[in-house]
């Protein structure tokens, strides 16, 4: 888990309530053991990450194993903050 993120520029922060509103996974990582949000349910941001192309945030209601990431990183997943919108 990345230290705590709270970027000028990143859409939401830390315990902000958020809900998902793309819950369409790839079919990666639906087959996976991957927990992921559903839309619907509040959720709450735990922490935010930079990202190539924008920023992933991990849920307080969702907690993943830490695993090697396609960056070569080994992190706990994060979620595209644009499947997001505030509660």
């Amino acid at each position: 888990m990345s230290e705590e993120y709270n970027h000028p520029i990143a859409r939401f922060h830390v315990g902000q309530a958020i809900i998902c509103v793309d819950a369409k996974w790839p079919a990666l990582v639906a087959s996976s053991n991957l927990q992921v949000p559903a839309s619907g349910p509040v959720y709450h941001v735990r922490d935010i990450e930079p990202k190539p192309w924008g920023f992933g945030v991990l849920l307080t209601e969702i907690s993943n194993p830490v695993m090697k990431l396609s960056s070569g990183r080994v992190a706990e997943p994060s979620f595209d903050e644009d499947r997001f919108m505030p509660a």
